[in-house]
């Protein structure tokens, strides 16, 4: 299979973990600590990380991952708040 055959399968996972609560998406409660919080994003960037995919799915990895940064940012802006 190629990637164009599956782009909207992944396109359409994407776009739901953007519409998806950040604290859901990364696995944290509200209210959470930072060191709860940092774990859960190292976990997520491990997951995701591009260098740790092949070819194949290295595209969808970086959009995923991306998504993922900006669920971390808006609960840590949160969270310092």
């Amino acid at each position: 299979m190629e990637w164009n055959d599956l782009k909207n399968e992944y396109s359409s996972n994407i776009k739901i973990a953007e519409e998806t609560d950040p604290y859901v998406l990364l696995g944290v409660q509200p209210g959470c600590g930072v060191v709860d919080l940092k774990s859960a994003y190292i976990k997520c960037v491990k997951l995701y990380h591009p260098d740790n995919k092949d070819v194949f799915m290295r595209e969808y990895s970086e959009r995923m991952l991306k998504v993922m940064i900006r669920a971390y940012e808006k609960i840590k802006g949160d969270i310092n708040e």
